[in-house]
């Protein structure tokens, strides 16, 4: 074969051009070389900068902001403009997010919605400054607006890799509509930020995702109506009145068949494969068989992460019975716990614990830090406490909190700046979900109560306190003395029936509620799938004298809401569909009875 001399050039050009390429890659750091791979990192000092309240702008049509509102279970991306601080983005994918505060939300037809902004959904490559997803929380159940971002700096100040977060004037079309968390959630940009390029899988294990309920994405739930009628012999819940199993989600070891753990793979960061899930799936067995268990985990990293959410007492987490709301990190068979969602931390006291005393509450103890589950029933913690390493390490974790943001004065300055800093947003809002009222309370509780829970703390890790639930409940005396202490406003009833005159739960309030539910989440709901989510031969026995008599004084207001929203509208429609359907195809035979009669076309023998 003979080549010309440009061929013999371009050839040589081409060789000394890859031994080029060769050679600079020898050379390069890994730093240079992460570079060159993936985008700088920049968003941190932007977006998450949280000296100062951000402006977002989203800029939809209005035809494709009915359509999100209308199919808000969906969540499903419009296509919108979003300007962050004066910097524009186009082709920006714009959805809804959340569990209850998205079916709350969608009940009530608020433009209010927790949103994602996924910047990569329309073009793949697109971010903003590297970012590629921002999750806009709205606060619903959070009158003073800072619970997760303090919370997810506690975390950050332990070394435990967090999600970043700030505060942001969210506008929609020129109108501001609330302030919002703005924060990372658990997606590229978090793992290559935390992790390096080499990152592990995330995920975030969820088995009571409502907005897949609803629509029949998710069909893992059951009505429970011995729950609604009281013949359970359970406290009334939202857990015991949807019949769903946590235990994929609090970590268990099921077996070997992988599809014991659908609550875990459904909701993974990145594509996963066989290999993935047995590396998991073998280190949930070897904590279970206490098979080393201490090698399958990260305990460092889940001493620091257990130390703050002990100490912020967060009420819907992998500590209390819901068992979700976390991030579960895998590299190379190792495991660790991330941080998510802290909206009902920092004082939230929950009647579904069958706590209402601020004093027990605030005390809970520190080797038993759970809420309405045990350790034992909690792997991962009880790897941690049961090892003599990690108690130490939980323990100094604990005082090292304490120090750093309680004694030194710390959380008490950070809550007066930010108070300061998103006040003046908070009176603007056009949807008002909290008073300013209420947020200047809430505020106040959250500086009571983070100066009671580190007193506590100290004393426990003293020996001055009692530091299980049965030392204490022994030794009531030897607790502090809290009761001085307010939870901050808010519930759900609050939110869906702001003007009633009282908290209590009635039939004449959720009459008040259903209408509006049906007309706001008519186009959302998938009936087919509600109907399998009724157990005829359970409705058809249950005995419900115990609810007409109004037989549920210890329940929860909130609870009993979230119970029956939306179900109220659901049963009505499906009553009605149970009733319509016959009565319409009896209505037809009897019509074409008569055509035939007319026509002579019946014969009658005598």
């Amino acid at each position: 074969m003979k080549f010309s001399k440009t061929g013999i050039i371009a050839i040589a050009l081409a060789i000394l051009y890859s031994v080029g390429l060769i050679y600079q890659a020898c050379r390069s750091t890994p730093e240079e070389a992460e570079a060159l791979r993936y985008p700088e990192l920049g968003y941190e000092e932007t977006i998450f900068d949280p000296s100062y309240v951000h402006i977002i702008d989203i800029h939809v049509s209005q035809a494709d902001w009915n359509k999100l509102k209308r199919e808000a279970m969906s969540k499903e991306c419009i296509d919108g403009t979003v300007v962050i601080d004066g910097e524009q983005v186009q082709h920006v994918g714009v959805r809804t997010k959340g569990n209850s505060t998205l079916m709350l939300n969608a009940a009530k037809g608020w433009d209010r919605f927790s949103l994602a902004l996924e910047f990569d959904a329309f073009q793949e490559s697109q971010r903003y400054h590297g970012l590629d997803c921002l999750s806009l929380y709205n606060n619903m159940f959070d009158a003073s607006c800072m619970k997760t971002y303090l919370c997810y700096e506690m975390m950050r100040s332990m070394g435990v890799s967090t999600p970043l977060c700030s505060f942001a004037a969210v506008h929609l079309n020129g109108e501001f509509i609330g302030m919002y968390s703005a924060s990372e959630i658990f997606s590229e940009s978090f793992a290559l930020r935390n992790f390096g390029v080499e990152y592990g899988n995330i995920y975030k294990p969820e088995q009571f995702d409502i907005a897949a309920i609803l629509t029949g994405e998710l069909q893992n739930t059951k009505i429970n109506f011995d729950a609604f009628a009281g013949g359970s012999g359970e406290k009334f819940t939202i857990d015991s009145a949807l019949a769903v199993s946590n235990e994929a989600v609090r970590l268990a070891y099921l077996g070997e068949s992988l599809y014991a753990y659908e609550d875990i793979w459904r909701n993974t960061s990145f594509p996963i494969g066989i290999s993935d899930k047995e590396r998991l799936v073998t280190a949930l067995r070897r904590i279970h068989d206490n098979e080393a268990p201490e090698e399958v985990v990260d305990i460092d990293a889940l001493a620091r992460y257990f130390a703050v959410n002990t100490f912020v007492l967060n009420t819907d987490c992998y500590t209390t019975g819901m068992a979700h709301n976390y991030g579960l990190y895998e590299k190379d068979g190792i495991l660790t716990m991330l941080p998510w969602d802290y909206d009902v931390a920092l004082g939230n006291i929950s009647s579904e614990f069958g706590i209402t005393d601020p004093t027990v509450f605030i005390n809970q103890p520190i080797d038993t830090p759970v809420f309405s589950t045990t350790v034992e029933e909690r792997p991962l913690l009880n790897v941690l406490l049961s090892s003599e390493r990690g108690r130490e390490l939980y323990y100094g974790y604990l005082a090292e909190l304490v120090d750093k943001w309680i004694t030194s004065g710390m959380m008490e300055h950070e809550i007066a700046r930010i108070a300061d800093m998103i006040g003046p947003w908070v009176q603007r809002e056009s949807v008002v979900i909290h008073s300013y009222d209420d947020f200047l309370l809430a505020v106040d509780s959250i500086d009571k109560f983070t100066a009671y829970r580190g007193e506590s703390v100290l004393g426990q890790l003293s020996g001055e306190i009692p530091s299980t639930w049965d030392t204490q409940t022994a030794a009531p005396e030897a607790l502090p003395d809290y009761s001085d202490y307010s939870p901050p406003a808010g519930g759900m009833m609050a939110i869906l029936l702001p003007d009633a005159e009282s908290d209590e739960i009635s039939g004449s309030a959720l009459l008040q509620i259903l209408p509006e539910a049906n007309k706001n989440m008519k186009d959302t709901v998938n009936i087919l799938a509600l109907l399998n989510m009724v157990d005829w031969g359970q409705l058809l026995s249950t005995d419900f004298s115990q609810l007409s008599s109004g037989d549920h004084s210890d329940v929860s207001t909130d609870d009993l809401i979230a119970a029956v929203m939306p179900f109220p509208f659901i049963l009505l429609r499906i009553l009605l569909t149970a009733v319509a359907v016959p009565i319409v195809i009896i209505c037809a035979l009897r019509f074409v009875r008569r055509r035939k009669e007319k026509k002579g076309g019946i014969r009658h023998v005598v």
